[in-house]
């Protein structure tokens, strides 16, 4: 049994340093192989035989970064001066998700109704809407009125005009 597995190593290792030798034949060739062309011609549909000899790739440490340029060619942006690209704008809370279905009155005042991702909701002051927004203020006039909404993550308030006088 021992005999076995030291022959199971000899011949591990042989077929190791086989295949440790035939790369490195290989890589050495690489260097001289040669590439056979086949061209054709309009006119006689001829084939032209050419060959070109391929050498291994020289990498250079510009190689080690991917997304250097390729090209001394320099765009527009990359002129552009350092101060003025270090002006940032502040954010800004995006347009309001809410579209304004219609308003009920009744003895008790109005109530306004928006659309709230698809669903019709009766809106009041205080309420949370969403996690980013609730509504602060509900100013009802006669022929127009305002909705205040606040946008939580930048704290802004945002307002929606329903009536004649909308901007």
């Amino acid at each position: 049994m021992n005999m076995n597995i030291t022959r199971r190593h000899m011949l591990l290792g042989a077929i190791l340093l086989l295949t440790l030798w035939l790369s490195w034949q290989n890589y050495h060739q690489d260097a001289e192989k040669i590439v056979l062309v086949k061209q054709m011609t309009n006119k006689h549909m001829d084939t032209v035989t050419e060959s070109f000899t391929l050498t291994p790739r020289q990498f250079t440490r510009s190689v080690a970064n991917l997304f250097v340029a390729t090209s001394n060619h320099r765009s527009r942006h990359a002129m552009v001066s350092t101060p003025e690209l270090a002006i940032t704008q502040t954010p800004q809370a995006p347009p309001l998700p809410f579209k304004y279905i219609g308003r009920w009155k009744d003895t008790q005042g109005s109530h306004f109704f928006i659309d709230v991702a698809g669903e019709v909701v009766a809106i009041k002051t205080g309420q949370m809407l969403t996690p980013e927004y609730r509504v602060i203020e509900v100013k009802d006039k006669l022929d127009k009125a305002e909705i205040v909404f606040l946008y939580l993550p930048l704290n802004e308030k945002q307002t929606m005009q329903i009536g004649k006088n909308k901007s």
